[in-house]
């Protein structure tokens, strides 16, 4: 409920609290929405780290891959007019 309400900090602390009951095996959706949290923040670099632990345990998960790539663009994008004059 907080996460569709926005309410990040607050999804955050509680998929945390989450994460942390979970064994490892099972947690992949819990890691999912700490790095949908993470995205909206614009935390690149946790948002990374987080899928990257989610495609290490599962490595087809396609969501994970999918914002995974985004983010990647994000990181990447260089806007040609910003540099040439």
């Amino acid at each position: 409920m907080a996460f569709e309400d926005n309410n990040l900090d607050e999804s955050l602390r509680l998929v945390e609290t989450i994460i942390e009951q979970q064994n490892e095996t099972d947690f992949t959706d819990a890691l999912l929405l700490k790095a949908k949290i993470l995205y909206k923040q614009q935390k690149w670099g946790d948002t990374l780290n987080i899928l990257n632990k989610i495609l290490d345990i599962a490595p087809n998960n396609e969501q994970a891959s999918n914002y995974k790539t985004i983010v990647q663009n994000i990181l990447t994008f260089w806007h040609k007019d910003n540099y040439n004059p």
